[in-house]
């Protein structure tokens, strides 16, 4: 029989029932506070637990208002005072996630009423004194004590039914109330404390929630831990993760909790170059160096939104919410002005992997849409100590992030060379096949093609010449790169192209009069990847070689690229470095036979 903790105790200005059977105390509760007419709020899909709530409560129960809806609109706020006074409730009970509680609280600021939360999912909000009512398009947000409610109820048995994608993102949001509390300048060292450890009480519970939903000490486990961390928050400040939430959440429609999940391992990563001492107090219960990092993979891991653009949210809303929120004043240890904001929420939109170390180059072309206005990422080794850059353009639906490590992989035994990333807007650098007419792909491939030009600008000022640059593709990517180097022609250090050709019907594609005189380029690709035919792959060999350029052209059977040793040899070539012997062809201690 599983054993979960079961207390009672007053936190934050409630008083806080925990483990017991809801049913239980609810009706211990109401019959203390001397409750004769009880309503029971809810949203339409936990209509069935308060029509049983009301059963319950028999001739102190006058019945259910299931009209809870995300977002609160005044509408519903008044709607939800009128019925209560009609009905002559001298109490309030809501059962459900935050939706319910949300209007609950926001009753209680026009007549103020004994009320009961009974929390369904893992939001928090019963703990804290803030409020959010949509007026017309716009949510007005507030703290006030009155909306607090005056006892709270945390039964782990309700979340059973929670599906797994709610469970995944309402912990998320519970994790963004104990992390958002660490960087508030307010918080006590006590109040620090329960918020990391409400962290890792979740965190380390939070895949078997998710792979096993019906375990009571699992499910009683992280409600502790999100209780402990909307504690904390309601007795701390608001900082940039809340404030960046409410506003892109309550302005602009999407849904709170899975806005707080795909922004909470960003707002880390921005934090982490001044906020030290409160990134190491995360990482430590993350157990991992990189705790922003570890929140993103996290989400990976239990399949949580890590994208903004999927839940709704467009370049041109991440402006303007840019704009409003660097002129707001709130609490955070950093202080962000609006071309951070923004660059901070093409990630999140665009699922960029954040980290506590990564090193960004300013957008290459900020009024070059669509991809300028995108950060490059930079890995490897520092710019000012590297002898040779590498230029990674990324396939359709991958990231400059993940990019980087493909080239570690890539170049991992050569001399090590530096990286630069560059992003694509949606994932993608053009938007019909690489052999559509060009001005269809337009002018998304004339952006990303001033990219490429952007990036060499900039090389070449910190004293890299292109016969310093080795430029890698794949796919999308490749074809990029491809079409830059035909059209440009130059002296490069390398071309590295796998399953691209050049851009174009058949006729325009082959067609270039850049001068590529003794370039060493490698092409290729994989009969598991059919993006482009081989026939292409090949004419656009025949054309870079017509060009001037040493074009090895090479097809592959392993997954990726850089697992198949006759790649890595050709990079390593290129690199001037003795191939790598097939295996077999070394004796017992490693030396060619």
């Amino acid at each position: 029989m599983p054993t979960i903790p079961i207390f009672d105790e007053t936190r934050n200005g409630s008083q806080v029932s925990f483990g017991r059977a809801w049913t239980d105390a609810l009706l211990e509760h109401v019959r203390r506070l001397g409750l004769r007419r009880v309503a029971v709020i809810s949203t339409q899909g936990r209509k069935d637990l308060a029509e049983r709530a009301v059963a319950m409560l028999s001739d102190r129960g006058v019945g259910s208002l299931p009209i809870a809806v995300p977002h609160t609109p005044r509408e519903t706020v008044d709607e939800a005072a009128t019925t209560l006074d009609a009905m002559g409730a001298d109490g309030v009970v809501t059962i459900g996630g935050g939706a319910a509680t949300s209007l609950g609280k926001a009753i209680q600021l026009s007549r103020s009423r004994p009320f009961i939360a009974i929390p369904t999912t893992y939001a928090g909000i019963e703990m804290t004194d803030t409020f959010g009512i949509r007026e017309g398009s716009h949510t007005v947000f507030g703290r006030e004590d009155r909306v607090r409610p005056t006892v709270v109820i945390y039964d782990p048995s309700l979340t059973f039914d929670l599906p797994r994608d709610i469970t995944a993102a309402s912990l998320f949001g519970a994790l963004a109330h104990a992390v958002d509390a660490l960087y508030s300048s307010v918080t006590s060292a006590r109040l620090q404390a329960m918020a990391a450890s409400a962290v890792t009480r979740i965190v380390v519970n939070l895949p078997r929630a998710c792979e096993e939903p019906h375990d009571l000490e699992v499910r009683s486990a992280v409600m502790r831990g999100a209780y402990q961390a909307a504690t904390v928050f309601g007795a701390a400040g608001t900082a940039l993760h809340h404030r960046l939430t409410h506003l892109v959440a309550g302005e602009f429609g999407l849904p709170y909790a899975m806005t707080h999940c795909v922004l909470l391992p960003h707002v880390v990563s921005f934090n982490a170059a001044i906020a030290r001492r409160a990134t190491q107090a995360i990482g430590r219960s993350l157990g991992s160096r990189d705790p922003a990092a570890a929140l993103f993979d996290l989400a990976l891991i239990v399949d949580a939104p890590t994208r903004l653009d999927r839940l709704g949210l467009t370049a041109e809303r991440s402006r303007e919410a840019a704009i409003r929120l660097a002129a707001a004043r709130f609490d955070n240890p950093r202080r962000p002005t609006a071309a951070q904001i923004e660059a901070l929420l093409h990630d999140a939109r665009l699922g960029r992997r954040p980290s506590v170390d990564a090193r960004r180059w300013p957008a290459l072309s900020p009024y070059k849409p669509p991809h300028g206005a995108l950060e490059p990422a930079l890995g490897g080794r520092s710019l000012e100590r590297a002898r040779r850059v590498v230029l990674l353009v990324h396939g359709e639906g991958n990231t400059a992030e993940r990019m980087l490590t493909t080239g570690a992989r890539l170049f991992e035994t050569l001399e090590e060379p530096a990286f630069v990333a560059v992003q694509a807007e949606e994932r993608s650098w053009f938007p019909h096949r690489f052999n559509a007419p060009i001005r269809d792909n337009e002018p998304h491939l004339g952006s990303a093609l001033y990219q490429l030009e952007a990036a060499f600008e900039r090389l070449e000022a910190l004293g890299f010449k292109s016969d310093k640059v080795v430029l890698y593709g794949e796919l999308q990517g490749a074809c990029v790169v491809l079409d830059y180097v035909a059209r440009k022609g130059g002296k490069y250090a390398g071309v590295i192209a796998f399953t691209g050709a050049l851009v174009g019907p058949l006729r325009s594609a082959l067609h270039h009069d850049g001068n590529l005189d003794d370039v060493p380029v490698v092409l290729g690709g994989s009969d598991l990847e059919p993006w482009v035919p081989r026939d292409r792959i090949e004419a656009t060999g025949e054309v870079l070689e017509a060009l001037g350029a040493k074009v090895k052209v090479l097809w592959y059977s392993a997954t990726r690229p850089e697992l198949e040793l006759e790649v890595t040899n050709a990079i390593r070539e290129m690199f001037g470095k003795k191939p790598r012997p097939e295996r077999g062809e070394r004796g017992e201690r490693g030396r060619l036979r």
